[in-house]
């Protein structure tokens, strides 16, 4: 695949500050390769990337295991969760999921605020960051392509079976979706 993108150079003030940054947030189904476009488009601009390095800087400004924020953030519709509700054990949970929601947007906008040219993937950034006006790219692609690309790079091990994971990548995209 061969792609060409024409980014200007526009000046964009927010908050009364000059920004000459350009920002690419990269949406993606999954086993579209949108990840895959990301690094490359990073590597021909020369700007930087970030995926999960996100979830990293999350983990530790929260002092939390990246493994269970990896797990919260997987279903990361914001809607799901009310800003209001009882002390009840599921609050706690629905508080920790939206207090590691407000890390990630925290992180977000901290890269923003550096004022460098970088991708993101995913995260709702596009969201997050509509006030720099990023180029927001969605990649998606055939069923067969996705299940064909997502059969070549499974572990040897997975043995997972095209039933199983067709309903696995709806079940990704599912939760993409829910933003």
């Amino acid at each position: 695949l061969q792609f060409f993108f024409y980014i200007s150079y526009d000046i964009l003030i927010i908050n009364g500050k000059d920004h000459t940054m350009r920002i690419i947030t990269i949406s993606r189904e999954f086993g579209s390769g949108g990840r895959e476009l990301a690094k490359r488009l990073a590597d021909h601009l020369n700007f930087d990337y970030y995926d999960s390095e996100i979830l990293t800087a999350v983990a530790k400004n929260s002092h939390t295991d990246e493994n269970y924020v990896e797990k919260m953030l997987m279903n990361h519709g914001w809607q799901q969760y009310p800003m209001t509700f009882r002390s009840t054990l599921t609050s706690t949970i629905h508080t920790n999921k939206i207090n590691i929601l407000l890390e990630q947007k925290r992180v977000i906008e901290k890269i923003a605020s550096m004022n460098k040219d970088f991708i993101i993937v995913g995260r709702n950034a596009d969201i997050i960051l509509k006030d720099y006006q990023p180029f927001n790219i969605f990649v998606c692609a055939t069923t067969e392509s996705k299940l064909k690309r997502c059969l070549e790079r499974a572990p040897k091990e997975e043995n997972l079976l095209e039933k199983e994971l067709l309903r696995k990548m709806k079940q990704i995209d599912k939760n993409r979706a829910q933003t």
